[in-house]
């Protein structure tokens, strides 16, 4: 059974009628003016049906609406029982068809839905108009669908469609989807009937892709704002008299501006220094000369009155100016930061310069200030053999411990205290900060004599490794023997010989084998001293540098 012909009477605008002053009372077209069509044929009728339709659309209604309001208007000008939109869905493939009526108030009420499956199948296609009439991308009317030969559509002759007229909705050959009006008996469409009903597809596909494209531009002017806003980079947009039109968060935080404080004024009365402000206005002379982006640095002076040194980069948009519209791009790095910290590394380098040269001749004073070494005319090895014999065989009466008590703990952790002193030392570390790193190094008092010390110093009566240093080469581990300490600082060593030092320097080894810590030194000193009835030389030995073991050890 057919569903039986649903009319309503229709209200439109006349081609004169002035368009409503708010669009946004408007439900529907249907609903806008009054309008009395007995005087009008029906091409007349169509012509201001299109005329009427497209002032609706420059309203910009909202997009369902307006999509409702095409279809109804199709339907009530070709007086057909029923209309309908199809709105395609691109990732699906599929056709979303509504089909219904509108009242005379103007709402829509949507009688029958359907998904239509738009597939490359030959069966696929002929299932249904609307993926017929798309896959032609041509009007399709069917004066009697049941016995229609060209497709199949189930659906319309299952809600009692005898007649009907299908125009796809297409942009750029772009599927949007289909606007269709169908009767419920037999009723002959005309070429004149599907020519009006295309011209309405085609100022509705225009108004939805209009619609869609200023939607994507506004998602797009959004996400590039919030991008522009994260950035550190300084974002100034500028019209053609260099005024101040936009600006990101980086560049309020390195002027101290709010954009509201200094939008609408120039650039250069704003932030430009004064006696830098002729060099600014050439920069935009020259930017506005050529199409390249041009690059300079140039301080701004800030809120606070400070000034900001800042990498520019200016760029023409290429645009026509308009009001609120940049006609420049000025874009900068703010390297104040990183000016600051260079000034801040070169004044570090030059008071360690500094402190190097006055440790130096510091150096060169105590040096001066110690006995001279004196050269005996000894046999080498013969004052090596010496100074390897046992502290006991030479009647030494020193509170020492053996060799065998050295290799306990206590020795072990006084060495690696040595190591660091040492290393601190010759890092040019003071003397107050050595004092406050290592303990349980003390100063010692009483000092008295010519003995003069950088650095703490502390009783070491231990037996230790030394090796006279003749020429450039390193001794070799046979060239080693064994002296007993008197004292030992970060600084330096004092041991004892039996005769007075033939050598200059000297590599002393720390520790206990295999685990040994060799550091060279220069004697800087050496006087007689009595221990028990034996007169020893006592050697004052300044540290230099740290060897390493495979140096000596290979």
């Amino acid at each position: 059974m057919r569903t039986p012909r649903i009319r309503f009477k229709r209200n439109y605008m006349l081609p004169e009628t002035p368009l409503a002053a708010n669009s946004s009372d408007l439900q529907s077209l249907l609903g806008a003016v009054e309008l009395r069509w007995e005087h009008l044929d029906p091409r007349a009728k169509q012509q201001a049906a299109v005329l009427a339709f497209g002032r609706r659309a420059n309203a910009r209604p909202d997009l369902a609406v307006l999509m409702q309001d095409a279809a109804a208007l199709c339907a009530e000008i070709l007086r057909a029982d029923l209309s309908g939109i199809g709105e395609y869905d691109p990732q699906r493939r599929k056709l979303f068809l509504r089909i219904g009526v509108t009242d005379i108030k103007g709402a829509s009420q949507w009688l029958h839905s359907h998904e239509v499956e738009l597939g490359s199948a030959a069966d696929k296609l002929q299932e249904s108009m609307a993926g017929y009439a798309i896959t032609t991308g041509s009007p399709v009317v069917s004066p009697n669908l049941p016995s229609d030969a060209r497709f199949k559509d189930r659906f319309l002759c299952g809600i009692g469609v005898y007649s009907a007229v299908t125009v796809p909705l297409h942009l750029y050959n772009r599927p949007l989807g289909t606007l269709g009006v169908y009767n419920t008996s037999e009723r002959p469409f005309d070429e004149h009937d599907a020519q009006f009903v295309e011209t309405i597809a085609h100022l509705l596909s225009s108004s939805i892709a209009r619609v869609r494209a200023e939607e994507a531009l506004v998602q797009q002017t959004t996400v590039l704002d919030q991008l522009l806003q994260q950035v550190d980079t300084l974002v100034f947009g500028l019209d053609d008299r260099g005024r101040i039109v936009s600006m990101n968060a980086a560049a309020e935080r390195s002027s101290g501006f709010a954009a509201k404080e200094i939008c609408g004024k120039t650039l250069i009365s704003a932030l430009a220094i004064p006696l830098e402000s002729a060099q600014f206005e050439g920069y935009l002379r020259r930017a506005a000369s050529q199409s390249a982006a041009i690059r300079f640095e140039a301080a701004i002076l800030a809120k606070d009155g400070s000034q900001r040194q800042i990498a520019w980069t200016l760029k023409v948009l290429g645009q026509q100016s308009s009001s609120g519209k940049p006609t420049w791009l000025l874009t900068g790095a703010d390297r104040t930061a990183e000016i600051v910290a260079q000034a801040q590394a070169a004044q570090a380098r030059a008071d360690a310069q500094r402190s190097a040269e006055q440790l130096r001749r510091l150096r060169q004073m105590l040096a001066k200030a110690e006995h001279p070494v004196v050269q005996e005319e000894r046999p080498v090895q013969q004052k090596v053999a010496a100074a390897s014999e046992s502290p006991a065989r030479l009647g030494m009466s020193l509170d020492v411990v053996s060799r065998d008590d050295f290799a306990g703990t206590a020795s072990a952790i006084a060495a690696a205290e040595l190591e660091a002193s040492v290393a601190r030392a010759l890092a040019g570390q003071s003397t107050e900060e050595q004092a406050a790193d290592q303990q349980p190094f003390r100063p010692q008092q009483g000092v008295a004599g010519h003995e003069k010390r950088s650095s703490p110093r502390r009783q070491f009566k231990y037996h230790q490794l030394i090796a006279p240093v003749y020429g450039q080469e390193l001794p070799s581990p046979k060239k080693f023997f064994t002296v007993a300490c008197e004292d030992i600082s970060a600084g330096g060593i004092a041991f004892y010989l039996d005769c007075a030092p033939d050598f200059h320097k000297v590599v002393v080894a720390l520790g206990k084998p295999p685990a040994l810590a060799y550091f060279g030194a220069d004697v800087v000193r050496y006087s007689k001293k009595q221990v028990g009835e034996k007169t020893m030389y006592l050697v004052g030995c300044r540290f230099t540098e740290r060897i390493p073991s495979s140096a000596i050890e290979r």
